[in-house]
């Protein structure tokens, strides 16, 4: 090779690494005391423990990965049917199936390590010291940036009513967390509540850091064969874009409701969702059905909301929040 090619090939690198230092500086935001490289968080659920789609796209392209929830025991999640199409959109009953804490640590830990982007565990359980031991475990784990609780579980001494339908629930759950760990604390709730700004509340006065709002909507389907709902459970969690409106609503309430950092997800598909959550008041987007069928979609999203902010003439995209 000449000595011309090699020097073209060094700029040419150059040009690369300015190009993407340029979009870092534009896309870089922060919820509470975490940095992330762009707005865009693989939502839980959907990208198993970070390596789902690695033979698609690097997942350092994410600013965070949220990792499929976990609790202390394994769950080998709901019988019968679990996942099903309809009306363009996903509904599903998965009924929180992983490994449990053990395996968690012994079998997933060791591979976070590469992810080169924030890692959120998501914790869940039964009961509320369920929450608290995950968070005191997971303590020592530095490739653990941050917890991401899901009250969507339901509590198993409040007659099967999820964590997140009260919000003295949430927020004593919230404050034993807190008290258990010194991560961020990310509270995802759900949007089938009668208030969502009083959940919102709580889960500030329990010492949330970050809200993520919000979770599937409930929903059921009817098999037409039988006579029977589709789900073992009956209902199940609808996501996916037609959700999208009704999300986009329930995200500006939330930041309406508080000063905290607000994670904006449900029905997001397009470059124009993204920008409309941030519009609402998000400080990130989560993205979770898209990654069923098309996991390579943060690549062009976090190019397109790039020129976004160049084109608004902005500094940086948090600039463009609607505070």
């Amino acid at each position: 090779m000449s000595s011309s090619t090699d020097s073209q090939s060094a700029q040419n690198a150059r040009y690369a690494q300015d190009t993407q230092d340029v979009q870092d500086s534009r896309l870089s935001c922060t919820l509470g005391s975490l940095t992330l490289k762009n707005p865009l968080i693989a939502a839980s659920g959907t990208y198993a423990f970070g390596e789902a789609y690695r033979s698609v796209l690097d997942p350092g392209i994410w600013g965070a990965i949220t990792l499929k929830s976990v609790t202390p025991e394994p769950r080998p999640g709901n019988p019968g049917q679990r996942i099903r199409e309809c009306h363009g959109g996903l509904l599903n009953s998965i009924g929180l199936a992983n490994p449990g804490l053990d395996e968690f640590e012994k079998d997933i830990i060791p591979l976070l390590g590469d992810l080169d982007t924030v890692v959120i565990a998501s914790l869940a359980g039964s009961v509320s010291s369920d929450y608290t031991k995950l968070a005191a475990r997971l303590n020592q784990y530095t490739v653990i940036n941050a917890y991401e609780l899901n009250l969507s579980c339901p509590n198993v001494r409040e007659g099967g009513l999820a964590f997140g339908a009260d919000p003295t629930k949430i927020e004593a759950l919230v404050g034993q967390v807190r008290h258990a760990t010194s991560k961020p604390l990310l509270v995802k709730l759900t949007p089938n509540v009668t208030s969502i700004a009083d959940t919102v509340r709580a889960a500030e006065a329990g010492g949330a850091d970050v809200i993520v709002m919000c979770n599937t909507f409930l929903c059921m389907d009817i098999d037409l064969n039988t006579g029977r709902p589709v789900f073992e459970n009956t209902y199940a969690g609808f996501s996916g874009p037609p959700v999208f409106p009704l999300a986009l609503r329930c995200v500006h309430q939330t930041a309406a409701a508080t000063k905290l950092p607000v994670i904006g997800m449900g029905g997001v598909s397009t470059l124009e969702d993204v920008q409309k959550m941030i519009l609402a008041g998000a400080s990130a987007v989560g993205l979770g059905t898209l990654n069923f069928t098309r996991p390579d979609a943060p690549v062009e999203l976090c190019a397109g909301l790039d020129q976004w902010v160049a084109n608004k003439g902005a500094a940086n995209i948090q600039d463009l929040r609607s505070n």
